[in-house]
């Protein structure tokens, strides 16, 4: 599997942020896209993506393992809420079972209104370094 298929399983399936990021729906579903969030979707959401990957080699050639950075975006329409999917999130990729990730930075991104056309959103950036 990739790791950006492992990073998605292991915030869709974390409980607490299901409960922030749910969409209500029957089978649930979850504001987690990779790449781009979608324009008319609600907030908060949450969108990841890979920013680099790295094989890592030892002196024997490759071992097939991999360090990718990943970035996780959480877009919300206010600060607090924001906030807590960021908690949620940690917590998240801090539990996952199939990669271990270590976080790299957490920061506050400025107010925007250009994120979805005509909707003011805040944004948190978290970049994770992970081992597949």
């Amino acid at each position: 599997m990739s790791i950006e298929t492992e990073v998605y399983s292991a915030l869709a399936g974390h409980t607490g942020l299901q409960a922030l990021v749910g969409n209500g729906d029957s089978p649930e579903t979850y504001r987690i896209y990779p790449v781009k969030l979608p324009q008319d979707d609600s907030a908060p959401g949450v969108v990841y993506q890979k920013i680099s990957a790295v094989p890592v080699n030892d002196l024997g050639g490759s071992n097939a393992k991999e360090n990718s950075r990943i970035q996780i975006d959480c877009v919300g329409l206010t600060y607090a809420s924001v906030k807590a999917v960021t908690v949620q999130i940690k917590a998240a990729m801090a539990a996952a079972t199939n990669f271990k990730s270590l976080l790299l930075l957490e920061q506050d991104i400025d107010f925007d209104d250009g994120i979805n056309v005509g909707t003011k959103t805040y944004r948190v950036s978290l970049d994770f370094s992970t081992w597949l």
